[in-house]
């Protein structure tokens, strides 16, 4: 087992030079680096917290960087989950065109979602996204914004998904969204640093978005943070008893045979690659963010 740039990883790096680009290595089984993120998600705005350590995980894990100047923490999900349902829950639109929620109370939600889903998926993690440009919990540094997901996480294919985002009402159309996707881009698509393990990403190849095709907040958002159109998927997913939560549909008109309250989805796909990331969009990225901090 090699410690590598931070990451307590089960592959062997093909390069050591620093000036050299990132490839995985041959076969590799799992990367360890859940809270290791938390060193990196430390924008001047923001500090990102992990709703739960969930154990070791294809592309995420336990802590492995002890570094005194980075503040993160590892929590019990009603930490965050109590607060974030508290000012979500009377906005079921905000999950519109996702899959998840809405949900009803704090219980629901640790089921159906932290239980359910997360726990459930080795591919996934969720954060919770603390403005510190805002009051919030003295222990917070700042206030709870919203939650955040990398999932879908491939060793073998170098890739990983930015998915589930819900930014709660009060802080859309502020900084938020850009930081927050900023610094998962970062992470995800920075090569490693050999020789400092505090810096550096996990230098991915790719770096994934879906949303719906009616959902132009997100498609907006993918194409600011520099993701390219890669197609759409028609009839991509179903909306199980979608009228009662106020899920969006494609829009289509449904199968005759089909029961009007699972509505479907016809999904856009969006890709970030470490070749157009390190070309520009990673300035470009980092522009943005800058933008909020003047």
């Amino acid at each position: 087992m090699t410690r590598y740039k931070g990451i307590n990883a089960l592959y062997k790096p093909l390069s050591t030079s620093p000036s050299k680009s990132f490839d995985g290595a041959s076969s590799p089984q799992e990367i360890r680096i859940l809270p290791a993120v938390i060193g990196i998600l430390k924008g001047a705005k923001f500090r990102a917290h992990v709703v739960e350590d969930f154990g070791p995980r294809v592309v995420m894990g336990e802590a492995l960087w002890n570094n005194p100047s980075v503040d993160y923490d590892r929590k019990q999900p009603s930490r965050h989950s109590r607060r974030y349902l508290e000012q979500s829950i009377d906005h079921p639109e905000i999950y519109a065109h996702m899959p998840p929620g809405p949900y009803k109370d704090v219980e629901e939600f640790e089921a159906k979602y932290i239980q359910g889903t997360v726990y459930s998926d080795k591919t996934k993690t969720v954060f919770a996204i603390i403005d510190r440009t805002k009051a919030g919990l003295e222990e917070d540094g700042g206030a709870l914004a919203g939650i955040v997901s990398y999932t879908n996480a491939s060793v073998a294919n170098q890739l990983l998904e930015i998915a589930f985002l819900v930014v709660l009402p009060a802080f859309q159309r502020t900084h938020v969204t850009t930081h927050a996707v900023g610094l998962l881009l970062q992470y995800a698509l920075d090569a490693p640093d050999c020789n400092d393990p505090q810096k550096g990403g996990l230098g991915l190849r790719k770096v994934l978005w879906q949303t719906g095709t009616t959902n132009a907040a997100s498609r907006a958002t993918a194409k600011k943070m520099g993701f390219e159109q890669e197609g759409i998927l028609r009839w991509d997913r179903v909306y199980y008893d979608a009228v009662p939560m106020k899920k969006e549909s494609n829009g289509r008109r449904m199968p005759e045979h089909g029961d009007e309250r699972h509505l479907g989805r016809d999904t856009v796909f969006f890709g970030l690659c470490w070749d157009e990331w390190h070309d520009g969009k990673k300035q470009m990225v980092q522009q943005r963010m800058e933008h909020f901090l003047q």
